[in-house]
């Protein structure tokens, strides 16, 4: 008898320890993890944990603690069974067995138990502090709320693109406006970025105290007051470990005419996370190869006086040296005459291709520029560079303008990569292991640092600052001399890159058409599918495929105006655009609707080997599309292919239309579609 009430005892005792352990766990974790939060990052790493939030290295810590007590249980079961099995019928052995391994059975129940909500509290935790990712930083979390304006309203495009993981702790940040912005609503006169708030980059884990926490030093540049780069002065993340960011912009940015930039959104800021890595991006741009549709036209071709010129980057570029006039960047990126003696100002000629400047007046070489006027537009999430030029010579089938390069001309492109920056203050000690001074920072094996100084901005870089690797040797001389583009190898030294063609005098006026729309393979995607439509994935692009190469710029989301001459003025034409369902017939009984932030990339392929690219396939790349909603993608006619016509969408893959008829519903069936040629008249 008392022997039995000394084993009740022992059992007792045993389970209220097992109990408190999973007490302890479930219930102290929460408090414990939370009321480290203020402890700081730099005390983990002085310990050896690196720099992660304190919070989840306690979590973890304690999850490690409860995986040791389960592997003492299941040793305790094993040792049970042991005994049992030596006991050789002895009933006080055996009989300790018994009560060891119900012991041991009962603790590790509450040990998986204690386990299972630690992890669960755990993995909420890292979702928390991982943006709307997670830790793992999977697409996305919210189909809606900031992200939404992004493509569907005053934003056009934004760059580190929302939900990118493994982003180089040295980028910049940038963000495209459709509409000109007041800068003195971003940044200050010395191009230091405001610090009231309106714009603030901060770690996401640091969502409720963002206010005292977003970085303050960044630098702003524009172009056009439209086109933003906000680069900052510190290294982002960290050298350990992956750290989600935040980018909030408030509704107190407004446009140029004084009207709040958010104000027309259906949510009135705009608000996207981003992946930074422990890494530093070193590798130097490169154009894209023949092979790949780097360039058009392709070197040593003749192609159609309204070509547009195209220059494709195998990453995004800063738009800053880039974009805007021929004379505003003349220094860095110009079109010129490659003739062989072409006329100076003042010289006698018969046609422009005669003249330097492209301009013959009444048999005289006019204007003193060396170079073809015209406009540099970046696009395709900054990896393209498009040329057209300011010499009307047509209308597309909409009446848009049409504009011609000289017809018979040779013509050359010249970029020029950024100058590298010098040795520093330090000697290049800060810049291992790029720590030996010889003008620049150089390796050990005479490799140079491949970064441009921030204060200069003087040539073609991509946005963290690294030069052209214009000759394709995957390091960086800087602005020596020039590498020629050939369909044959070149082992020219120098960065600065250009290549030759040829125009004709024919202006092609045919229009582009699409062949297929899909989604991209989601075969291996480990986003769920819609549970409304079969097949159709939350997170993956939607792909829309031209029969001819596009128009990177304009390939872009919203719409344009354009008159052509018609009575009624002014029409609207759209470009790329998904909607959802339920913005086209509101319900004012319902909740608001959920926006998709969406924007556009594009692929070009040759897909007859020939070294040129021949179509083109368009991204709309997008959040994750809320679960049982309706969603429409639209392709309208300011879409245009590389020679400026644009799509006529009676001719698309759904429509029974032809040419003459450039209008068509959903359903298929034509309508007379008066000035309006993009289908916004369908019933």
């Amino acid at each position: 008898m008392l022997k039995s009430l000394k084993n009740k005892l022992r059992i007792n005792k045993t389970a209220i320890i097992l109990v408190s352990v999973f007490f302890v766990a479930v219930f102290l974790l929460p408090n414990l993890v939370f009321a480290q939060a203020d402890l700081g990052m730099e005390y983990g790493a002085q310990i050896g944990l690196g720099d992660a939030d304190p919070r989840i290295m306690i979590a973890r810590v304690i999850q490690v603690a409860l995986g040791f007590l389960g592997i003492i249980a299941v040793g305790l079961i094993m040792y049970a069974g042991w005994m049992w099995m030596t006991s050789e019928g002895n009933e006080e052995k055996i009989e300790k067995a018994k009560n060891i391994l119900k012991n041991a059975i009962i603790g590790l129940i509450i040990i998986l138990s204690s386990f299972a909500i630690a992890s669960f509290i755990l993995n909420k935790l890292t979702g928390a502090t991982g943006g709307r990712g997670g830790e793992n930083g999977g697409a996305g979390g919210n189909p809606g709320g900031g992200v939404g304006v992004l493509g569907s309203c005053t934003v056009e495009s934004v760059y580190p693109e929302p939900d990118r993981k493994e982003v180089p702790r040295n980028t910049s940040i940038i963000v495209s406006f459709r509409e000109e912005i007041d800068a003195s609503t971003v940044m200050d006169d010395a191009g230091d970025i405001l610090k009231d708030g309106r714009i603030m980059i901060y770690k996401s884990v640091d969502e409720e105290t963002r206010a005292d926490k977003f970085i303050k030093e960044i630098k702003v540049s524009t172009k056009d007051n439209k086109t933003f780069v906000f680069t900052p002065t510190v290294y982002l993340g960290s050298p350990s470990e992956s750290i989600w960011y935040t980018i909030y912009l408030s509704n107190d940015i407004t446009k140029a005419d004084g009207e709040k930039v958010f104000d027309t959104c259906g949510r009135g800021y705009l608000e996207w996370q981003f992946q930074v890595s422990n890494k530093i991006d070193l590798e130097p741009p490169q154009i894209w190869a023949l092979d790949k549709g780097g360039v058009s036209p392709k070197p040593a071709s003749t192609k159609p006086r309204n070509s547009v010129i195209q220059i494709n980057f195998n990453e995004a570029i800063n738009p800053i040296t880039v974009s805007g006039s021929a004379d505003e960047v003349k220094d860095y990126i110009k079109i010129v005459n490659a003739a062989s003696s072409p006329v100076a100002s003042g010289g006698t000629c018969t046609k422009d291709a005669d003249c330097l400047s492209f301009k013959c007046n009444l048999g005289i070489c006019e204007g003193t520029n060396d170079y073809l006027q015209g406009k540099f537009v970046v696009s395709n999430q900054y990896k393209t560079i498009e040329f057209v030029s300011d010499n009307q010579c047509g209308v597309n089938g909409c009446g848009e303008k049409i504009y011609c390069l000289p017809g018979g001309s040779q013509i050359r492109v010249e970029l020029k990569a950024a100058t590298l920056a010098d040795c520093g203050a330090d000697n290049c000690a800060s810049r291992s292991p790029y720590n030996v001074c010889n003008t620049h920072c150089q390796d050990a094996d005479g490799e140079n640092y491949p970064a441009s100084d921030a204060a200069l901005l003087d040539g073609v870089m991509d946005v963290a600052l690294n030069s052209l690797d214009g000759n394709r040797v995957n390091g960086a001389q800087g602005p020596a001399t020039f590498y020629e583009e050939k369909e044959s190898p070149n082992t020219a030294e120098g960065d600065n890159y250009k290549w030759s063609f040829s125009t004709s005098d024919v202006i092609d006026l045919s229009p582009p058409k699409i062949t297929n729309i899909s989604q991209e393979d989601a075969s291996n995607t480990e986003q769920p599918l819609n549970q409304g439509t079969a097949g159709i994935h939350l997170a993956n692009p939607i792909l829309v495929t031209f029969d001819k190469p596009m128009m990177s710029s304009s390939l872009s989301t919203g719409s344009i105006i354009v008159n052509n001459g018609k009575e009624g003025g002014d029409v609207v034409h759209k470009r790329i655009n998904l909607i959802s369902a339920t913005l086209v017939t509101p319900d004012p009984t319902q909740p608001e609707p959920v926006l998709p932030g969406y924007w556009i990339t594009k692929n070009d392929i040759d897909s007859d080997s020939s070294g040129e690219a021949d179509k083109t396939v368009a991204e709309i790349n997008h959040s994750i599309f809320g679960d049982l909603i309706k969603y429409r993608a639209q392709v309208g006619s300011g879409v245009k292919d590389i020679n400026q016509n644009c799509f006529k969408p009676s001719i698309g893959p759904e429509c029974t239309g032809n040419n003459a008829n450039p209008s068509c519903c959903p359903s298929g069936e034509n309508i007379n579609p008066a000035n309006v040629p993009s289908g916004e008249n369908c019933p």
